[in-house]
């Protein structure tokens, strides 16, 4: 989670968060009112690596963001 810009990732499977070249297409699903929304990563063979979350705290629990911005602090 990147407070500062208020945007959290959530990687899947073995995706390596230091290759973003395996990602081949941002899908955006959901758009909502409050200008959250959520983009879907995908890789060459269609599967999802991983989940974007724009507006990250209109979405995800604040207690999960917490968590998230110490993890990525390490």
């Amino acid at each position: 989670y990147a407070k500062a810009i208020d945007m959290a990732y959530l990687y899947l499977g073995d995706a390596n968060p230091e290759n973003r070249e395996a990602i081949v297409e941002e899908t955006s699903i959901c758009v909502l009112q409050n200008g959250a929304h959520v983009n879907v990563d995908t890789d060459a063979q269609g599967r999802i690596v991983g989940i974007e979350f724009f507006n990250a705290s209109e979405l995800l629990p604040e207690s999960e963001l917490v968590r998230a911005e110490k993890w990525g602090d390490k």
